[in-house]
């Protein structure tokens, strides 16, 4: 005959089955030692449990953490609030970036484009502004000759953008690994 499963067996230590069940379960158990110790172990760690957890007259357990919880706890935290004044920085300093892009857009470009549309709305106000089929031969003359030192002034918000970009990724690489994770754990 097989044996019990230990699910039946928790089942009938419960009182859990019906009575027929229950009488086949015990019939079976005063027959085969393997299941009738099996219900023995059974009863005892459920007795033990009873007894270590359930009981009145012991003292209650203490929440006391362990040394390595408590660095772990501490070591997340202080990650959470690096975080948050990265997060805090990173946003000044986006904010300074295009607080400089924009000054040096009115510094260096805002002239250009002045001498440059000065032709363009001179000729508007001569005659309509697309009255001339060479109008762009015209006024494009002025943008070919524009001295060197606005053509370098030209890509200079961009090699600024792209200069503050790289300052922030060096500012803000990823942290070296915590000393958390060099510990070895009890």
């Amino acid at each position: 005959m097989p044996h019990i499963d230990e699910l039946t067996l928790m089942m009938y230590s419960d009182g859990e089955l019906s009575s027929e069940e229950a009488e086949a379960v015990q019939k079976h158990v005063d027959s085969c030692h393997h299941c009738g110790s099996s219900l023995e172990q059974l009863v005892a760690e459920r007795q033990f449990v009873a007894d270590r957890f359930f009981s009145d007259d012991l003292p209650p357990m203490s929440f006391q953490l362990y040394d390595m919880t408590s660095a772990q706890i501490h070591g997340i935290a202080m990650l959470h609030k690096r975080t948050r004044r990265r997060f805090l920085w990173r946003m000044l300093l986006l904010g300074g970036s295009i607080l400089a892009v924009a000054v040096c857009y009115l510094v260096f470009w805002q002239r250009i484009w002045l001498e440059w549309v000065a032709p363009a709305w001179t000729s508007w106000k001569s005659h309509l502004f697309w009255s001339s089929a060479l109008w762009l031969n015209d006024n494009a003359r002025e943008f070919f000759h524009a001295p060197a030192s606005y053509v370098m002034a030209l890509p200079l918000p961009f090699f600024v953008l792209v200069g503050l970009l790289l300052i922030l990724n060096i500012r803000f690489s990823p942290l070296p690994h915590s000393r958390l994770s060099k510990r070895e754990v009890d």
